[in-house]
């Protein structure tokens, strides 16, 4: 029979590429996870009063203000300069068989692949709106460019900038976050992933993007992380709000539409 020592060992073995495989997530898994557990929120709570009209067709919200969106854009993309390049934990590094003693690059290539994937989402969401409601629409041109943030910052500091370009192109309501993390499972280079998380540190292996040769270990952790996410944030929302919903039962439901208004005053 095997020695306890030798099964360790295989067990640690089994475990070790999911253990070390998952490239740190930053806001998309955090954007996931907010869009989960708010989209089961609202299936809880119901829509805001005004947001459908008696036959649930959607209605335009009133009341933003355009210059301010744009202008809290422009200041969340100013600050994500200092979310995803100033995330480097370790920046003046002595690296093996060369003189250079910082990851200078990967804080450059980061800024870079930061600002390529938001452009990129922007000018898709700026033509691809144009052409499905007949207008130019800023306001989505704004949300087109923190999806496309929110997408490229799971794996900014570890792809190629042609990468980044990829990952700003599919713009998927709701979707950004899951994105990202699938992104960077399949082009995350292996010599930026060592070189942003194994820094002047030799004969360092570790997976890397399916789409570059690294095989399945960083995908399926990314999927594995995906899919806990998704539990989670669909889960603990209804948990919180069972007790609510309990006692909303004891009391009249007050109508949410016109069309529920005038059925119940017929009654």
């Amino acid at each position: 029979m095997p020695s306890l020592a030798a099964s360790l060992t295989t067990s640690s073995a089994l475990l070790l590429p999911l253990a070390t495989a998952r490239i740190q997530t930053h806001s998309s898994a955090r954007s996931f996870l907010l869009s989960k557990t708010s989209l089961a929120a609202l299936k809880i709570e119901g829509p805001r009063v005004g947001r459908f009209d008696a036959f649930g067709k959607p209605m335009t919200m009133r009341g933003h203000n355009a210059t301010l969106v744009v202008l809290g854009t422009f200041l969340l993309w100013f600050g994500w300069f200092g979310f995803n390049p100033g995330s480097f934990d370790k920046i003046v590094v002595a690296q093996p068989n060369t003189a250079d003693q910082g990851n200078w690059t990967g804080v450059g290539r980061t800024a870079v692949t930061t600002t390529l994937a938001g452009s990129t989402a922007g000018i898709v969401t700026l033509f691809g709106r144009r052409l499905l409601v007949g207008h130019w629409d800023a306001l989505d041109v704004c949300n087109g460019l923190l999806g496309g943030f929110v997408a490229i910052t799971s794996g900014c500091s570890v792809v190629e900038p042609w990468a980044a370009i990829v990952c700003g192109q599919p713009q998927l309501d709701g979707g950004c976050g899951a994105w990202g993390l699938i992104f960077t499972g399949l082009f995350a280079k292996e010599e930026f992933v060592i070189q942003a998380y194994d820094s002047g540190v030799s004969g360092v292996v570790r997976p890397y993007g399916l789409l570059l040769g690294g095989g399945w270990g960083l995908i399926g952790a990314q999927m594995i992380e995906l899919l806990v996410i998704v539990g989670w944030g669909l889960i603990s929302p209804a948990m919180e709000a069972t007790p609510t919903l309990l006692m909303q039962r004891t009391v009249d439901t007050p109508p949410r539409f016109y069309g529920e208004y005038m059925r119940m005053q017929n009654q």
